[in-house]
């Protein structure tokens, strides 16, 4: 459960730090800030960066949509 809350909370300054720079969601998604969790924690087909990285994104105030990707 540690390493599991440890890898959100990377993944979320990532992003944090990406908002804090103007990046627009797209740039976001580019940057692939969960690529070194991506083989753990993607398993699940139906969960994955695509739809983990817009809701984080958003809920730390970022703007853009998902469709500008």
């Amino acid at each position: 459960m540690i390493e599991f809350r440890d890898m959100i909370l990377d993944i979320q300054g990532k992003v944090l730090d990406m908002i804090r720079e103007g990046k627009k969601l797209d740039e976001v998604m580019a940057a692939r800030p969960t690529a070194e969790y991506d083989e753990e924690w993607t398993n699940d087909p139906g969960w994955g960066p695509n739809d983990f990285v817009p809701i984080v994104y958003y809920e730390l105030g970022g703007s853009g949509r998902l469709s500008d990707r």
